[in-house]
């Protein structure tokens, strides 16, 4: 482990032209002399350049800051759920209202003595509140600069906006 650690490793990126220089290993610890036991072995830390350099492909980095920058706890829901969708396909407003935790239909223990009629009623208001409030929250998002969405029928298309240090957002 030792040997892997003092060695490093130069990374080339022919898409963007960029080339990193780092170790092989970064950390790594074991106690009472056995390796086997119980050995702790990291490769990136977070301060290396590595983990930014590919950040993109493996994963997403939800910004914390935005999300209380968004106030909106639908446009904060909003925002980390196409985080992790690289090129969103449209979605109903029921699919997004299970998203964010909104209400959209009736729950099956509402059903109980109520008509007909009252339980339509009660579908369309939830349906009716849960499209305004995930337009609303998209609203937010748009008006940030980070998405931009439109509405056919009852799907939602959005289309996410690359933005100059945006990691995971392109």
């Amino acid at each position: 482990l030792a040997r892997l650690a003092g060695t490093n490793i130069e990374v080339h990126d022919g898409k963007t032209g960029v080339t990193r220089n780092t170790r092989l290993l970064a950390l790594y610890s074991f106690s009472d002399g056995n390796i086997n036991k119980d050995a702790q072995i990291t490769l990136f830390t977070a301060e290396d350049d590595l983990l930014s350099f590919y950040a993109d492909q493996l994963f997403t980095l939800i910004d914390f800051e935005t999300c209380i920058e968004l106030g909106s706890t639908i446009a904060s829901s909003l925002y980390v759920f196409y985080s992790s969708h690289r090129e969103p396909y449209p979605m109903s407003f029921e699919t997004l209202a299970g998203v964010v935790g909104l209400a959209y239909g009736v729950a099956p223990e509402e059903v109980k003595g109520k008509t007909d009629d009252q339980l339509r009623q009660l579908r369309n208001k939830r349906a009716f509140n849960a499209k305004q409030a995930i337009v609303e929250g998209l609203e937010t998002l748009m008006a940030k600069g980070i998405l931009t969405f439109t509405v056919k029928e009852n799907l939602v298309s959005v289309k996410r906006i690359a933005a100059p240090g945006r990691i995971g957002l392109h």
